[in-house]
């Protein structure tokens, strides 16, 4: 009995050091690979956009990672409605998106911690009944999910949007 504790205990060591080495190795070539994806700005943006149900637009994209926390930095952002793209739903000049990591690995897909904005603006239309919605999500004739909205940037540990203005 003794013996097969041992070899037990020998296992869960030696699985431990595996997905320890693995994750270290993870972040060593994420550390080391990250910077080069401004450098591949359209192909990045296309599987954005492909998963969005908005538009996106960026002027210069950069990547930095500093210990676990991956960084990305947009300049002259817009999102934009897909059925219309001359309807500008936001704009920001510079923007900072930092990515979860942990999260994002646990929940398999990207989640973010920080979203820092500076000269923000976000558009809003007024209905024909004189309610005010932003541009370019859900009118009178589409059905939104407010919940899920609210969910995605209540997981967001931090947002700072700075020289905001609504028009």
């Amino acid at each position: 009995m003794k013996r097969l504790l041992l070899l037990f205990l020998r296992g869960v060591w030696y699985l431990g050091a595996t997905v320890l080495v693995l994750c270290a190795t993870a972040v060593t070539l994420g550390q080391y690979y990250f910077p080069y994806l401004g450098g591949h700005q359209d192909e990045s943006l296309a599987v954005v956009v492909g998963k969005l149900p908005f538009g996106v637009e960026v002027d210069g994209l950069a990547a930095q990672w500093t210990g676990l926390a991956p960084t990305l930095y947009a300049r002259s952002l817009r999102l934009y409605a897909s059925e219309d793209p001359q309807l500008t739903i936001l704009s920001a000049g510079r923007t900072e998106l930092r990515i979860d990591l942990l999260r994002s690995l646990l929940s398999f897909g990207p989640r973010l911690r920080r979203i820092a904005a500076d000269d923000v603006q976000l558009a809003f239309v007024e209905d024909a009944d004189g309610r005010w919605r932003i541009a370019g999500t859900a009118g009178a004739g589409r059905v939104s999910n407010p919940d899920a909205i609210i969910d995605a940037f209540l997981a967001i540990e931090e947002i700072a949007l700075r020289r905001t203005r609504l028009v």
